[in-house]
């Protein structure tokens, strides 16, 4: 079957070809309403919600499952959760920082779903590196420079 461009033929496209597409909507849409103030409040609210909409879609159409996968998956999910929560008690690690009302609910100022953003961080520059860079030590780098651009833009933009 082939595909084509034309707008009245492109639901007949299988849904995981569509999918980067509705992502970078549903993103620009959420950016743009949170940055309209009268809205700002009640996207702040649901950032949890929509983060754990993208990661279970993602993980849904993702055709690459394996048990390893899943096994890697649930040691960064929770050593990374593990981290977080070592940080926000201490200072130590990441030194003094809190989390606000965006990512809650929140356990002793730690975000519950801040182990899935890692995961789906590191599954989407892991994704990102491999189009982008053709070598190994490539991959590496790309991914670790996406990674610091993201928190850097992050760190820019978040709520207080």
């Amino acid at each position: 079957m082939k595909y084509s461009m034309n707008p009245r033929t492109v639901i007949k496209r299988p849904i995981e070809r569509q999918m980067p597409a509705l992502y970078l909507r549903f993103y620009a849409v959420g950016a743009l309403l949170f940055m309209v103030p009268f809205t700002r409040s009640l996207f702040v609210s649901i950032t949890s919600l929509s983060l754990l909409l993208v990661i279970a879609s993602v993980f849904l159409f993702d055709k690459n499952r394996r048990g390893r996968q899943i096994g890697w998956g649930c040691f960064i999910v929770l050593s990374s959760f593990a981290l977080e929560y070592l940080g926000v008690a201490t200072g130590r690690i990441f030194g003094e920082y809190a989390y606000g009302r965006g990512l809650a609910p929140l356990v002793h100022g730690t975000p519950l779903i801040i182990g899935l953003n890692w995961l789906f961080l590191i599954y989407a520059t892991h994704l990102i590196a491999n189009r982008t860079c053709h070598t190994g030590i490539g991959r590496v780098i790309c991914a670790s420079l996406f990674m610091v651009l993201y928190d850097v833009v992050v760190e820019w933009v978040a709520p207080p």
